[in-house]
């Protein structure tokens, strides 16, 4: 028997607090090949399965595009252009690493890096609002 909240979450997408749709971010990672195996295999690489891989590229995802305001037939496309290109970060940070800790050391330093990019963005955009805004 399953419970009320169990099947809420089966019949509604299930959405961040930005907006995202975590359930076609996941469709859509999931109609997708796997990640490309690296040019140049290290033995780290074998502790690191494809499903942790793609859970990261979800995050760099949802760091790239926090929120969504587009119809949703654009929305599909534009995540689905976000999610090759966050793959292709993940790859290469992937390829790059010299051992799993400097993997995730890696990816966290890009992580933050496209969240302070976002804040200025954010800062800057309520900076012009502001100016054209009548005091």
């Amino acid at each position: 028997m399953s419970s009320s909240s169990e099947r809420n979450n089966s019949q509604q997408p299930v959405t961040t607090t930005d907006g995202i749709d975590l359930n076609m971010i996941s469709n859509i990672i999931g109609s997708l090949p796997p990640p490309d195996p690296p040019a140049k295999n290290q033995e780290w690489h074998q502790a690191i399965k494809n499903d942790v891989r793609n859970h990261l590229v979800v995050k760099i995802v949802k760091e790239i595009c926090p929120s969504s305001d587009m119809p949703t037939s654009m929305q599909h496309q534009r995540i689905k252009d976000l999610i090759l290109h966050a793959r292709q970060i993940e790859t290469e940070i992937f390829e790059i690493a010299t051992d799993k800790e400097n993997y995730y050391q890696l990816l966290a330093e890009k992580i933050y890096h496209i969240q302070k990019e976002h804040g200025l963005k954010q800062s800057q955009r309520s900076n012009d609002f502001s100016q054209l805004s009548p005091q």
